[in-house]
């Protein structure tokens, strides 16, 4: 089984009309990862046609608003743009003490 590794943003915060922020797409079987979710990145996801509604896992690698700002509209889309309605669980892994708040 092989692996699908797709670079969906490299930006930074700063905007640009080419570039979207953090986000890489890694997939294997079942598993579907995305590493970082920064601005950009859903509509980057859905543009080169990845199955962004199956998103198994986020992990966050810091908390610089380009690597994790697009996670509330993930979550938001996961939750009401999806027919029929995802009941599948996401995992949200980030750096230590990242559900502190």
């Amino acid at each position: 089984m092989s692996m699908e590794l797709v670079t969906v943003g490299t930006g930074t915060v700063a905007p640009s009309a080419r570039r979207t922020a953090a986000c890489h797409w890694v997939s294997r079987g079942d598993l579907r990862v995305l590493l970082d979710c920064g601005a950009g990145s859903l509509h980057r996801l859905a543009e080169f046609g990845l199955p962004w509604h199956q998103v198994s896992h986020v992990i966050v690698s810091h908390f610089h608003p380009d690597h994790w700002g697009e996670l509330p509209m993930l979550f938001f889309a996961l939750r009401y743009g999806t027919r029929p309605e995802r009941s599948a669980p996401l995992t949200v892994i980030g750096p230590r003490d990242s559900a502190r708040g």
